[in-house]
């Protein structure tokens, strides 16, 4: 049941990203952007499933329950009851709304107008909301985590979803020039907000970032933020390679760059989706049981676990340099024109070596 809430966060992620931007996208004018064709069928289909989505998590909580309440009982009283269950509600109302709004302007052939994208956009807007209230930081911190979770998913969905559209949707490489002038300000908005709200989450659900390393939480948390090093790189060679390029050959295709940086972006989803369904770590003793397989693998654990404490380690050192040479090898194969596949391998690999470096270089206290 854990893998299926997992599958289903990371779907919901990608479907909302999607709608998000293609709306987006839409407003912007055709001149300022490459020309792009999402199937109206994708939108709705979007649409259709998030309510879907959205349910697995409640539906967890409604079997967990069911046995002392009885199924129908059950799901009564986690719609009617639970914060989570109502979220659902008001994100099945609101996707239910976008469904007949996309459906009804497809019909009338209005979809690419700007004021029916706008109002889309809200309309999804509102149901990011409704997943953040229904967050974990939302639970702990019903105000600061709230607001922190919705600024954190709407940045990040902005980000993905306009990247993810343009990268497997184009139709043409024009106006790439153009659109990278106005998007760079965009994605280093959406960046900068989402440090501070991910500085904010951290604040509400974490209590020592080393030390969550422990548990599964922190060691996707961590993941993630080593899975950002790689992003920014491309990010900034598409912001700044990209623009040289193009002024040198008006027919130069950037879409490689864009679509090992959304590949980046669907992996960085999918470990938010699948640690995040682990609760964050409590109080000052963490159980051996409660410990992460994954820390497991570098460190014998035995009973309880008091926190970690940074140690000089030869082995460790030994793997900076490895991650050096696995960076500068991204360089000189994103120059070289290389595959996407060996581009996001040595990504995979540059992570790999990192993350082994700072679990090394920690020891239980």
């Amino acid at each position: 049941m854990d893998i299926l809430v997992s599958l289903s966060q990371v779907l919901l992620y990608v479907c909302l990203s999607i709608l998000l931007g293609t709306f987006i996208l839409n407003v912007v004018p055709e001149k300022l952007r490459p020309a792009f064709f999402v199937p109206p069928k994708w939108l709705i289909f979007s649409s259709a499933v998030i309510p879907l989505l959205t349910f697995v998590p409640v539906l967890y909580i409604i079997l967990y329950i069911s046995p002392q309440l009885g199924f129908m009982r059950a799901i009564d009283f986690v719609i009617t009851q639970y914060t989570i269950g109502i979220a659902w509600a008001f994100s099945f109302l609101l996707s239910s709304f976008l469904i007949f709004v996309i459906m009804i302007s497809h019909r009338d052939n209005k979809l690419g107008r700007a004021s029916i994208n706008v109002f889309s956009i809200f309309i999804t807007l509102g149901i990011i909301v409704t997943i953040a209230w229904a967050s974990h930081a939302s639970a702990v911190n019903i105000t600061l985590g709230m607001i922190s979770d919705s600024i954190h998913l709407i940045a990040v969905s902005i980000w993905v979803g306009v990247v993810l559209v343009v990268a497997w949707f184009s139709t043409n490489t024009e106006n790439w020039d153009k659109f990278l002038s106005w998007f760079s300000i965009v994605a280093i908005s959406c960046l900068g907000a989402t440090a501070i709200s991910g500085f904010l989450l951290l604040e509400v659900l974490v209590e020592d970032y080393v030390d969550s390393w422990l548990v599964s939480y922190g060691q996707g948390l961590f993941l993630k933020h080593l899975f950002i090093l790689p992003l920014l790189f491309y990010a900034a060679m598409n912001g700044l390679f990209v623009k040289y390029k193009l002024s040198k050959d008006i027919n130069y295709n950037p879409l490689k760059g864009v679509t090992v940086v959304s590949i980046i972006l669907l992996s960085i989803f999918t470990l938010a989706a699948f640690f995040s369904q682990s609760s964050p770590p409590h109080g000052s003793f963490i159980e051996e049981e409660a410990i992460s397989p994954l820390f497991k693998l570098l460190h014998d654990v035995t009973g309880q676990v008091g926190g970690l404490q940074f140690v000089s380690n030869g082995i460790a050192i030994a793997f900076v340099f490895g991650s050096m040479v696995l960076f500068g090898l991204n360089i000189f194969a994103y120059l070289k024109k290389a595959p996407i596949w060996l581009l996001y391998l040595l990504v995979v690999l540059f992570i790999s070596c990192l993350y082994i470096t700072f679990m090394l270089s920690v020891t239980i206290k």
